[in-house]
């Protein structure tokens, strides 16, 4: 039996902006057994990491799809991920309102991961912020 219970559950979308059908890409937390749409372009744009990773060719066999789109997982849990990704989402990127430290801290060691400089940066400005 594995460590990680989540593994056999099916799993859950989250919330907006990251349940858009639209989107061409999905992350799934697999800690929380959490899928993200998200868009490749928003993703390339913040990181170097996700530009080149959506540049290689992939193999149709490795590769699970849900919804015509493929999921990619990643290791962060979906708190993590979310503070992570609404800051490369436009309409989302000044939101960390609600957002712990512990979710801040995580959200930039992911951020260093995915060589999101500018990510970074924002959430580290914001754990400052938060110390005081």
């Amino acid at each position: 039996e594995s460590a990680n219970n989540n593994s056999h559950k099916d799993p859950t979308t989250a919330p907006p902006p990251f349940d858009d059908q639209k989107a061409d890409i999905i992350l799934r937390s697999n800690i929380s057994a959490v899928d993200f749409y998200v868009f490749k372009a928003f993703l390339s744009y913040a990181s170097p990491f996700f530009e080149s990773m959506f540049s290689l060719p992939h193999g149709s066999a490795a590769r699970e799809d849900k919804d015509g789109k493929p999921v990619i997982p990643v290791e962060e849990d979906a708190e993590t991920l979310a503070v992570l990704l609404k800051h490369c989402y436009p309409l989302w990127s000044s939101y960390f309102g609600e957002s712990t430290l512990e979710e801040l801290l995580k959200a930039r060691e992911a951020s260093e991961k995915y060589q999101m400089e500018g990510v970074e940066a924002s959430v580290a400005d914001k754990t400052l912020t938060r110390d005081k």
